[in-house]
């Protein structure tokens, strides 16, 4: 199966770290019958080979009590990428940051020929999967939910950091904690969150 780093950001945010640790992860060994092929893609690489065998891994930073993701620090907000669907977001240190909306991240996948058999989508977005931090994630799982009915969209409660040399993916609920986890740990599929529920029942993503 192939397991891809995908990075929706201009200026191929991230893919440097998410390099470091594919090439951790492919040195590694794996459990009998799931040998796992792992790449990095920038924007612009395509996803339209994916298969329903595959897993597609989207990275970010999360934004407590916003419904944004945000690029890393080495990409800051241009104002030629509000045409390619960005947001400006502005930190509390009122630096200007590149960020996306829910519809603009699903917009880009779409763009990108992600096929709507696909299924397995895992944001690598700290506190993705705590919807008292962030709802991003909900309404991304119903966007997609429209799109690729079998979607499963997986997030993490905890604040998520590669592993490069060892090829592994850990995070902590606490940033200042002295030990991480497995990523497993922090693992939380949205389709079954219970806020995500009262929000379908209630409608609040009927008209997206």
């Amino acid at each position: 199966m192939k397991v891809v780093m995908y990075s929706p950001w201009p200026n191929q945010s991230f893919v440097s770290d998410a390099t470091n640790y594919v090439n951790g992860a492919n040195r590694r060994e794996h459990k009998p019958g799931k040998q796992k092929v792992y790449s990095a893609r920038a924007r612009g690489a395509r996803l339209q080979d994916l298969t329903v065998e595959d897993r597609l891994y989207v990275l970010g930073h999360g934004i407590d009590s916003m419904e944004l993701i945000m690029a890393d620090v080495d990409t800051p907000w241009k104002a030629e990428y509000e045409a390619l669907g960005f947001q400006l977001y502005r930190n509390k240190q009122m630096v200007e940051c590149t960020a996306l909306k829910p519809k603009g991240l699903f917009d880009q996948l779409v763009a990108e020929g992600l096929p709507e058999t696909f299924n397995d989508i895992r944001l690598w977005v700290c506190k993705a999967g705590d919807a008292s931090f962030t709802r991003f994630g909900l309404e991304f799982t119903a966007r997609m939910l429209k799109r690729n009915v079998g979607a499963q969209v997986t997030a993490y409660k905890g604040f998520m950091v590669f592993r490069p040399n060892s090829g592994r993916k850990r995070g902590q609920l606490d940033k200042s904690a002295l030990e991480s986890d497995p990523a497993s740990v922090h693992k939380t599929l949205l389709n079954r969150d219970p806020t995500f529920t009262m929000l379908q029942e209630i409608g609040a993503y009927d008209d997206l």
